[in-house]
């Protein structure tokens, strides 16, 4: 381009080592925060400056193109080096050079079209399907002889992230099969690398210190030390941070959405706050996470979230077997009994996942997340029940799952509901009046 460019990117040391590595297709598996959007966009961008033509950064959903990486590759996309404005609308950035760098999502196969594609970054590639890489993209590449990059936390060993992770010699697993039953051979054209989020030194070494506090061994493992896991013992197989997990303002809940609030009592008590859109889909919007509360601080909280989201209605659904069922009633809070069938609403909930109706706000639910990646069977019993242990929002979510599908249940519980309240209301005229369910 005639003068030198300088992009504001400072690149740690296991950055550098993949940017000095030449193997056409690399696989990355990094615990999180380890700074691989990062690594793939100032790849992507100095690979245009220096060999123009069309690149593709690729995630599991273009809603995730756009709200993990767009900002990032525009900030890394200097001026100096552009032919004009990036475009919001289609997420592509034109470079001088007449290179083009497109973000798309494996979600709609039939946008990823074209030819001659220089270089790619498939990010969570476990949760992209097989397909986009082997029909679509790696044809792609065969004009060029083009790159490709695969990045991605762990999603345990049955997925084509790590059948090419083990395509390097160096992790080659001989007794590995594909679900054809076909073994994976090592391939030279293949360098794989894993990282842990500690490798990274922009990250506070006492965060990760708290996430091995709070979490079970085996997933603190997979999420942060980049470690292939064996999934046989977590319950919600299906449930994908990267898919399930997205920031919820006020706007994006609609007014007309109906609220549910499930409430978990013991030492810990948890409440989740969930409304329902139109198709079904459950958003669990916010959260209370509360050690060794009073019911009278807690029914305060729940008011005070409501009240943040702009609702003075919702229905509450507690856990059947509380102690401490009257005494939220005495605070305005009528709850209506769960049901309790935790094998059956766990296959629901399973299900919601798989068929992406289920979804935490990022910016108020750390703990549902925390606690759905952690939640595992346990092993030692001679049913079959989940380990009780951090899995008090899990059970909250069960609660509104199971009743919240069981209208007949709803109906009468809050009926009973009613009459267990109504001589606490009298008795507590002076209180805060009992916010309502819906009509």
């Amino acid at each position: 381009m005639g003068k030198i460019v300088t992009i504001p990117y400072r690149p740690h040391a296991g950055q550098v080592l993949l940017h000095n590595d030449t193997h056409r297709f690399k696989t990355i598996v990094c615990g999180r925060r380890w700074g691989k959007t990062i690594y793939a966009a100032n790849k992507i961008i100095k690979a245009a400056v220096i060999d123009p033509g069309l690149y593709w950064y690729i995630a599991p959903t273009y809603r995730q193109a756009k709200l993990i990486a767009w900002d990032i590759f525009k900030h890394f996309a200097v001026p100096e080096i552009l032919a004009g404005k990036p475009n919001e609308a289609d997420l592509k950035i034109v470079l001088k050079t007449d290179a083009m760098i497109m973000l798309m999502g494996a979600d709609n196969p039939d946008s990823l079209r074209g030819v001659g594609l220089r270089g790619s970054v498939l990010d969570e590639f476990a949760d992209i399907k097989r397909e986009v890489w082997t029909k679509i993209v790696r044809p792609m590449l065969a004009d060029y002889k083009g790159w490709a990059d695969f990045t991605g936390t762990p999603k345990g060993k049955s997925n084509h992230l790590y059948e090419h992770f083990i395509r390097d010699k160096k992790f080659f697993d001989k007794d590995y099969r594909t679900p054809e039953n076909m073994a994976i051979e090592p391939d030279d054209d293949f360098k794989s690398f894993t990282f842990k989020t500690v490798d990274n030194p922009y990250i506070d070494p006492m965060e990760v210190e708290k996430a091995r506090q709070e979490l079970a061994p085996q997933y603190f493992r997979q999420e942060w030390e980049a470690s292939f896991e064996d999934y046989t013992g977590i319950v919600y197989k299906e449930f994908s941070p990267a898919t399930h997990v997205f920031s919820m303002s006020r706007e994006f809940v609609k007014p007309w959405w109906r609220m549910y609030v499930g409430i978990d009592t013991g030492r810990v008590t948890a409440v989740g706050f969930a409304v329902i859109d139109d198709k079904g889909k459950m958003y669990v919007i916010d959260e209370i996470y509360d050690h060794d509360g009073i019911v009278r601080d807690i029914a305060a909280q729940i008011k005070a979230k409501l009240a943040w989201w702009g609702r003075k209605t919702a229905t509450f659904i507690i856990d059947s077997a509380s102690q401490v069922k009257r005494e939220f009633a005495a605070n305005g809070i009528m709850c209506i009994d769960s049901e309790k069938d935790v094998l059956n609403s766990i296959a629901k909930i399973r299900s919601r996942f798989k068929n992406d109706m289920l979804a935490f706000n990022s910016d108020k639910c750390p703990m549902h997340v925390v606690e759905h990646k952690g939640y595992i069977w346990d092993e030692k019993s001679s049913k079959t029940r989940p380990v009780k242990e951090n899995d008090h929002t899990c059970n909250e979510v069960q609660y509104i799952e199971s009743t919240y599908m069981t209208t007949k249940s709803v109906d009468h519980a809050t009926e009973r509901a009613k009459r267990l309240t109504i001589g606490w209301i009298t008795e507590h005229r002076n209180r805060a009046p009992a916010i309502q369910r819906n009509s």
